[in-house]
């Protein structure tokens, strides 16, 4: 049983033609995607010509994008860049839209002294990466230009920067779901597409996100469709912990235990199928709109449903713990699902084209 709260348009985005009504919704939207295609087109051309100027930075940028409206696993990517940054001894400054912060003004990060302040996503990879400089701002550049004055850093990752043309890039890498590379094939707002597909001509590599799966035979057909170089890789359970205590915990323990779902996230499909490689099946799902702000309030009514349901515990998302860790019941116990991002395919090309790009270290 799954429980959607409050995300009716974010379940009509990710999956337009899947009821009657989000595909009758889907076609009267038809005409505004239209409008959005031309507002698309005008923008893109108009940094074509010139009359619209991309800002060129200091440093080099990576890029990591997406086309569809979430749910591609564009974090854990940047995750791994990260790590293949530590591993060239290269220090990232990641720089971020901060999506769901409180106020507007650019903020920038590097000890836990301001964690509270951090958009839950950022928050994750603060605790991950707590050496990664991080920079956010609605106004990228104003965020770069403080992180400028700030720390010392060899090379920009630009978070969900692929329709940030305002800011150059390079190397422009693009992120697709193996399952919808092309989400629902329709532009916002009858679809979830943000661009149109031939906009990733733009893209310099196309990483194919395989999530829990580890078949890759499809690459060879999306070669064809897509034309790009292309990368492939999945997720790894890095680790299960015990939100209440941090303790590490076996996935033996976990087997067989009448299992329930807590989830704020674009895409709870692919960490339900991860949840499903772990022979962990789900008997209730609480899930709720993408970056949605947890309240007492709804930790109450998860724990009473839970309780009413028998759910022995509850598992939830690394994304999902920083938001709920400080206000979270004791009983059923959450346990966080921790993932890791590996590339399979493509890994010596990713390496070889960020070396072109970065500046030599000592």
């Amino acid at each position: 049983m799954v429980e959607r709260q409050g995300g009716f348009f974010q379940e009509y985005l990710n999956h337009p033609r899947s009821r009657w009504y989000y595909n009758l919704l889907s076609i009267l939207l038809w005409p505004f995607s239209l409008i959005f295609r031309i507002i698309v087109f005008l923008r893109a051309t108009l940094y074509k010509i010139g009359l619209l100027k991309a800002q060129k930075l200091s440093h080099p940028v990576i890029s990591i994008g997406n086309l569809t409206t979430g749910g591609t696993g564009k974090t854990p990517v940047e995750m791994y860049l990260m790590e293949v940054c530590a591993e060239m001894k290269l220090r990232p400054l990641l720089l971020s839209r901060g999506y769901g912060a409180e106020n507007s003004e650019p903020k920038v990060i590097r000890t836990s002294d301001d964690m509270k302040e951090l958009p839950d996503e950022l928050k994750m990879i603060h605790r991950n990466f707590p050496d990664v400089a991080i920079a956010y701002c609605r106004d990228r550049l104003k965020a770069y230009l403080l992180a400028l004055t700030k720390f010392e850093f060899d090379l920009v990752l630009l978070d969900d920067g692929f329709q940030h043309i305002q800011i150059e890039r390079d190397l422009n890498i693009v992120v697709l779901d193996s399952k919808a590379p092309f989400g629902s094939k329709r532009l916002l707002p009858s679809g979830n597409l943000r661009e149109p597909r031939r906009s990733l001509k733009r893209a310099d590599l196309v990483l194919i996100n395989f999530k829990s799966r580890d078949n890759f035979n499809t690459i060879k057909a999306l070669n064809r469709v897509i034309e790009r170089p292309l990368l492939a890789g999945n997720y790894l359970v890095s680790e299960i912990i015990s939100l209440q205590d941090s303790e590490r915990i076996e996935v033996s323990k976990l087997s067989g235990k009448k299992a329930g779902l807590l989830a704020a996230i674009g895409n709870p499909a692919s960490f339900i199928e991860i949840l499903s490689s772990l022979e962990i099946s789900i008997e209730k799902s609480f899930l709720f709109r993408d970056h949605h702000r947890f309240t007492v309030e709804d930790m109450s009514m998860i724990a009473s449903e839970a309780e009413s349901a028998g759910l022995e515990c509850l598992f939830t998302t690394e994304k999902d713990a920083v938001k709920i860790e400080n206000i979270c019941f004791i009983k059923p116990p959450v346990y966080v699902i921790k993932i890791k991002f590996r590339l399979e395919h493509g890994a010596d090309r990713l390496t070889g084209r960020i070396r072109r790009i970065a500046p030599e270290t000592s």
